[in-house]
């Protein structure tokens, strides 16, 4: 009767153990942050996010479309706030009030 305890010859590897190479990562180069807005989005919206700032918006049920988190660009009219995602895909317009009611803070550039 053969050992109980012994590895069976099917599960033994035998052979030469190949060399893994390891992968040495490079370095990136950080870059500075510099929130730009959109250009693509028309007359009307290009002259309203040269003045606009890049905030950060806790939507809830203000918007029904989108809600949680979200980076944003606001242009703060005399009575409406207009609004565009940081690539442009969503714009909207909401009443000032709402707007300060959800804010979160602005984003300042990296100096």
């Amino acid at each position: 009767m053969t050992n109980l305890l012994q590895t069976p010859s099917f599960l033994l590897r035998e052979g030469d153990a190949k060399k893994q190479t390891t992968f040495v990562q490079r370095k990136k180069r950080k870059r500075k942050f510099q929130p730009k807005p959109p250009t693509h989005l028309g007359k009307a919206w290009e002259a309203r996010l040269k003045r606009s700032d890049l905030v950060a918006l806790h939507f809830t049920q203000e918007h029904p479309q989108i809600s949680g988190r979200h980076l944003m660009w606001a242009f703060e009219g005399r009575r409406w706030v207009h609004v565009c995602s940081s690539r442009g895909t969503v714009r909207f317009k909401m009443k000032r009030a709402d707007f300060h009611r959800i804010k979160v803070s602005t984003i300042k550039e990296a100096a």
